[in-house]
């Protein structure tokens, strides 16, 4: 469905009554490089202009620590990679539905 250079991402279309949603599921590693950073927010931006859909919904994990959703701040440069997605986010997305983080890794005192 989207052909991309992004190492983890998975698509498809859900047809609902009133039209076609793009659907995208999308891992990215504490460990990405800039490379794969760029292919994230090339995909990010082809979503958003992919014809013959209702709706886009994408979900998952983009793994950017030093991005305050809830305040809509990035503590980094403004040409580091989290700077430049949440950017995009605010440019081609309505909503964020995650405002909190929801899981945490082994050896953490709190629960999954």
């Amino acid at each position: 469905m989207m052909n991309t250079d992004f190492k983890e991402s998975l698509w498809c279309s859900i047809e609902v009554e009133d039209g076609r949603i793009l659907t995208g599921l999308c891992y990215r590693s504490t460990s990405s490089d800039t490379s794969n950073d760029e292919c994230l927010l090339m995909l990010l931006r082809r979503t958003s202009f992919q014809r013959g859909f209702s709706h886009v919904m994408i979900m998952g994990d983009f793994n950017f620590p030093d991005i305050d959703y809830e305040h809509g701040l990035v503590n980094g440069s403004p040409t580091a990679s989290s700077s430049r997605f949440l950017r995009k986010h605010k440019i081609y997305f309505s909503y964020n539905m995650c405002m909190r983080l929801l899981a945490f890794g082994r050896g953490r005192n709190r629960p999954h």
